[in-house]
């Protein structure tokens, strides 16, 4: 009688050793699984940044050709004055000669804003107002600076993108 309770629990510790076996090869075969779409759905996330990215620099080329198009035709039409006589340098000459201390200051809170996560930036930025976040992304790299918009609100960054290219032409 022991000698048989000792093969049925043998058997038993048997089955329950393949039925462990068993479960864990699914539930392996499913965690792999679930890292497979977890990985696709980053690459999709990836890819659909990207593209909002592509999206915004492509409305931003857009606007800039719209306001070089209406530019010429304004110096066609005799608006602005071809020469003046006087010499204006860009933006990017006069900030290297003399730069305002109000430039400056955006200069120094632009460097804290890189060093951000851009979705925090822009969090961050959502804060302030359009001119000012505007003079921020002005003078920051610009890699960087499209990086935060790619992670605003598309009308808002359209907003800023708009008022930097007023900015900047002025």
């Amino acid at each position: 009688m022991v000698k048989n309770i000792l093969m049925y629990t043998g058997t038993f510790v048997v089955l329950l050793i393949l039925m462990t076996v068993i479960v864990y090869q699914q539930r392996k075969g499913e965690i792999e699984q679930l890292r497979a779409e977890q990985a696709q759905m980053a690459d999709s996330l990836a890819m659909a940044d990207s593209l909002k990215t592509d999206s915004l620099l492509v409305d931003s080329l857009a606007m800039a050709d719209d306001s070089t198009a209406l530019a010429a035709q304004q110096t066609m039409a005799g608006d602005i004055p071809e020469d003046t006589g006087t010499t204006t340098l860009p933006p990017s000459v006069m900030e290297e000669t003399a730069e305002p201390e109000e430039v400056k200051e955006y200069k120094e809170v632009a460097k804290i804003y890189e060093k951000m996560k851009p979705d925090q930036a822009a969090q961050v930025l959502s804060g302030l107002s359009d001119e000012e976040k505007a003079n921020i992304l002005m003078v920051m790299k610009d890699r960087q600076a499209a990086k935060i918009l790619a992670k605003m609100d598309p009308a808002k960054a359209s907003q800023i993108s708009q008022l930097i290219m007023v900015m900047k032409n002025k």
